[in-house]
């Protein structure tokens, strides 16, 4: 056990299902937010929001893990993180907090390395083409 890694990830749950992303992807946490529709979007993409001036994606993280939909609760949470295609967020349930671990999976918790990942070629393809029709959003 002592030459065993330990990495750092952040982890929530999504009705019963844990999930976890590694600390380094991820920016913050805030309350959740109201989303901005964004016509002609994949399924998996809620909307937007703009967040210190800039446009991010929310993922619909209950339709990329085949979760039942859900009502946004007054405790759920707005994960900002890092993705491979820029920044991304999404819903959680309840962030359980930052936990170090060898293995998250022998942990109980779906590691996520990338949510980019989650959108198929033919999402990106969609996404960005419904981002360049928006009109573009001016911060107050």
């Amino acid at each position: 056990m002592a030459d065993e890694v330990l990495q750092e990830w952040v982890v929530w749950t999504l009705d019963s299902q844990r999930c976890a992303l590694p600390v380094s992807a991820v920016e913050r946490v805030l309350p959740a937010l109201e989303v901005t529709p964004l016509a002609n979007a994949p399924e998996r993409v809620e909307g937007v929001v703009i967040l210190q001036g800039r446009e991010v994606v929310v993922l619909n993280l209950r339709r990329c893990l085949g979760l039942p939909a859900r009502d946004m609760q007054l405790g759920d949470s707005l994960v900002l993180a890092r993705g491979a295609g820029g920044w991304l967020a999404f819903f959680a349930d309840q962030v359980q907090g930052v936990v170090r671990l060898a293995d998250v999976q022998a942990y109980g918790a779906l590691q996520i390395r990338d949510l980019s990942s989650l959108l198929s070629a033919d999402d990106h393809r969609c996404l960005t083409q419904a981002l360049a029709a928006r009109p573009i959003a001016h911060a107050a």
